[in-house]
Parts: structure tokens; sequence; C-alpha cells
């Protein structure tokens, strides 16, 4: 109910284990979702650092977030590593529309 309370908690488990991919993962939605993009950044880079295959969504969140930030060609590459980790066309062909809207904006 109350969104603060769990990032509370969420930074209480990081204080006894900083390399917790889980919460780093989930306060990195939190961030996207409250538009803190700069954050958000901070965490998908953290979690797709730690080279775990259980979330490879990281990717696409952080191209989300280096596009809220203006960063086009930052999120064009988050991108283009996401889409060739996706096994799902649907997803490839969103993906790869997104990149090409980043691509085509001065």
């Amino acid at each position: 109910e109350n969104p603060m309370e769990g990032i509370k908690l969420f930074r209480e488990i990081l204080e006894e284990d900083p390399e917790n991919i889980e919460v780093h993962y989930r306060l990195g939605l939190f961030s996207l979702q409250s538009g803190q993009m700069d954050k958000a950044v901070m965490r998908f880079e953290k979690v797709v650092g730690m080279n775990n295959p259980t979330y490879p969504d990281a990717m696409f969140y952080l191209g989300q977030a280096y596009a809220g930030l203006g960063e086009k060609s930052k999120a064009i590459e988050a991108y283009t590593k996401y889409k060739q980790t996706a096994t799902d066309t649907v997803v490839t062909h969103g993906v790869e529309r997104l990149i090409n809207e980043l691509s085509n904006k001065n």
C-alpha cells in the first residue's frame, strides 16, 4: 500500500547484502515508475553488471531509463543488447520500433 515502506525495507536489505540483485532490480523499477531516471540507470546498470541471466529485462528497462534522460545513443545500445537476448518475435519487433523511433528523433 505504501511504496515508501517497501523502499525503506529494500534499502535495509541492501545494507546487509549490497549485492542483492533482486533488490537492485526492484528499486530500479520503482525509480523508473516514479520518473527518477538517474536512479533507475544506476540500479539497472548494477543489475546488468552482475551478469545474472535471471534478469534479462533489466537491459530493456535500462534503455527506457536512458531514453527518459534523453541519452538516445545509450538507450539504443541498451535496446540493441536486449533485442539480441529476446526470443519472442513480437518483443524483438517492438524493441526494433523503439530503436527506430530513437534513431529518427533529432
